[in-house]
């Protein structure tokens, strides 16, 4: 499971859910300059294929549309 990535008030995260999920925190802004790393986080977090990923954007304070097409 990848660990946690920070940079300039951005912040993601995985952790297991049972035994098929994931869920997968983003805190921050998620706009053009985050949205490569959430995208490669995302990629790494479920290249042992679970069945579900859990999105949480509770923690999101603004969502740019390149944000939205990872």
């Amino acid at each position: 499971m990848p660990d946690e990535v920070l940079s300039d008030g951005f912040a993601i995260s995985a952790r297991p859910v049972g035994t098929h999920a994931i869920l997968v925190a983003i805190l921050g802004e998620l706009d053009i300059q985050t949205a490569p790393q959430a995208r490669t986080f995302l990629a790494h977090a479920t290249a042992t294929t679970p069945r579900h990923l859990i999105l949480d954007l509770t923690g999101v304070r603004f969502l740019a549309s390149a944000g939205s097409r990872y």
